[in-house]
């Protein structure tokens, strides 16, 4: 995939994850280079990977260019952005099956230790507390044994006022962008991140959510501002 492909396509929202997220590729690679190195010294010829909230397929690129055994199933409600996607990623398309769905329903239609890893970018932060229970149970469920959780997101860190700083600084890159002449996508932007703050998962409740579902060897691989990679592990019984 050509680097500008995304512009092309995303337009404003695609410059303003490069504005707001200097950090943005960095942050992506990280996601998907822990997966390729996990599977570095595995034999198998195929990595079944199912990405939640795949979106117009920015980290499903960085997914497929890590390792040429990943092949993704791509969930999102959205049907506009899968459709961004499969334009994106039509080089891919042998690799890749896009799935119109609500993620939570989407992973529970599907069999038991049926998946190598389930990865997802800037999802879960979006999700009800409860629906995460609900996620992470399933996601244990369909991954193979010795599978892979990774999930890079808004992980708020557990000291408020160090948190308080980070969002601070991040209202303030969306602002700034609205300098660009695209006030409403920034301002759009900042009641998200606002919305956001009303069911915001720090890393210590994340780690504890995950190891209370049965997956163990969790540990924080990557962190930069608001933005922290976190890793799991379904342990072969």
């Amino acid at each position: 995939m050509r680097e500008n492909d995304f512009a092309q396509v995303l337009g404003d929202e695609y410059k303003l994850l490069h504005f707001a997220y200097p950090h943005h590729d960095d942050f992506q690679k990280t996601v998907a280079e822990t997966i390729a190195s996990y599977f570095s010294d595995s034999k198998q010829e195929e990595i079944k990977v199912i990405e939640g909230g795949a979106g117009s397929g920015v980290t499903t690129s960085f997914l497929l260019k890590a390792d040429p055994r990943i092949k993704v199933s791509a969930v999102d409600s959205a049907a506009k952005m899968l459709e961004q996607a499969k334009q994106i990623l039509s080089e891919y398309s042998s690799r890749i099956v896009f799935e119109l769905d609500d993620l939570l329903s989407y992973i529970q239609k599907q069999e038991n230790s049926s998946f190598d890893v389930f990865v997802a970018v800037w999802t879960i932060h979006n999700l009800q507390p409860e629906y995460r229970k609900d996620l992470f149970r399933e996601i244990y469920r369909v991954l193979k044994p010795n599978g892979l959780f990774v999930s890079g997101d808004k992980y708020s860190v557990d000291d408020e006022v160090l948190h308080k700083s980070q969002l601070e600084t991040q209202l303030e890159r969306f602002k700034e962008f609205s300098a660009t002449g695209n006030t409403k996508l920034a301002d759009d932007w900042v009641k998200h991140n606002l919305e956001d703050e009303k069911i915001r998962i720090t890393e210590k409740e994340q780690i504890s959510m995950l190891q209370n579902a049965g997956l163990s060897s969790t540990e924080v691989v990557y962190r930069k501002d608001m933005e922290a990679v976190i890793k799991a592990v379904k342990k072969n019984d």
